[in-house]
């Protein structure tokens, strides 16, 4: 039920992850799908995002900011119990997995518009400008979320053999997009951007990851060894990224709700202050893009040398 202990924050592995098992332990037992859990948790997400909206209207209201914040850790111990039931009770699947990532950007815009709407009405005059920052930094949020995955896919299929990362493909979701049911073939094309700005903003991954697939198509018996070096080479680098993980955007804006607010645009933002917050996360994205293509070259190099044949 649980993943390695490399992928997973601070967070997830002592406060979200147990909830989540806590909560499997109950629905395991009962008829509700992974599927229906993650929509349970686009609802409480959105009940939070209400709560939310109250917080920014009001301009600071700190006992309805704690009930948003319990409402968020309900959504994010949801989030993590869709995942743990698909895996006890043995029903994972690509799209699961899909809908589980569509589920949670749903959730985190929902927050973005109870944060913003409040803010218009209490500050109508700055309203456009606030709106602009929200959409910068809902799409930086969804470049941030995206890098992240990116790496942590790729670690599992190179150190635990997991293979999320070569369903995801591109090629192979367009193949997949053209077949199956009408709500499979929707999500796979509604998720093909989402894959394909990965490989476009980390292209050194993405060479690393088209070297590995063939050389554990080829070469399945040097899985232990690549397992090794890239264990070496991508820990320290993975556990960076984690800057730019979910909880850390969680964490930002709980923190948010709690912030005063006074007189003028910057002293009245109250809980707009997490936009800049969110748009403030993309230096570290920008040095941590800048910092994998060194080291995905210094995996691919040493892998390649001893896997000639591969990376032909």
């Amino acid at each position: 039920m649980a993943k390695p202990r490399a992928v997973e924050g601070v967070g997830d592995l002592y406060l979200i992850r147990p909830l989540g098992y806590l909560l499997v332990q109950v629905l395991r037992r009962t008829p509700i799908t992974p599927t229906m859990v993650s929509f349970l948790a686009i609802a409480a997400a959105w009940w939070s995002a209400w709560l939310y909206y109250g917080v920014s209207r009001d301009g600071g209201n700190h006992a309805l900011a704690l009930l948003a914040a319990a409402g968020f850790l309900l959504h994010s111990a949801l989030d993590s119990a869709d995942g743990q039931l698909a895996r006890v009770t043995n029903r994972t699947s690509e799209v699961g997995r899909i809908v589980d990532g569509f589920c949670d950007s749903l959730s985190f815009i929902g927050i973005y518009v109870g944060i913003l709407l409040g803010y218009a009405e209490r500050v109508p005059e700055h309203r456009v400008t606030v709106a602009l920052l929200a959409l910068a930094a809902t799409y930086t949020h969804s470049l941030q979320s995206s890098l992240t995955e990116y790496q942590r896919t790729l670690y599992l299929l190179c150190v635990h053999g997991k293979r999320d990362i070569v369903e995801s493909e591109p090629a192979r979701l367009e193949r997949a997009a053209a077949g199956g049911g009408l709500f499979a073939r929707l999500m796979h094309v509604l998720h093909l951007p989402y894959y394909r700005q990965q490989r476009r903003l980390l292209p050194s991954t993405a060479r690393l990851e088209r070297f590995v697939v063939r050389l554990l198509k080829e070469r399945p018996q040097e899985a232990p060894r690549l397992a090794a070096v890239y264990e070496r080479h991508q820990r320290p680098t993975l556990g960076g990224w984690t800057l730019l993980a979910s909880n850390v955007h969680k964490g930002g804006i709980v923190l948010a709700a709690f912030l005063p607010v006074g007189e003028g645009f910057w002293g009245g933002l109250g809980m707009a202050w997490y936009f800049l917050f969110d748009l403030g996360l993309n230096g570290a994205m920008a040095w941590l893009i800048r910092r994998q293509g060194r080291i995905d070259r210094r995996t691919l190099e040493e892998l390649s040398s001893t896997s000639p044949a591969a990376a032909v």
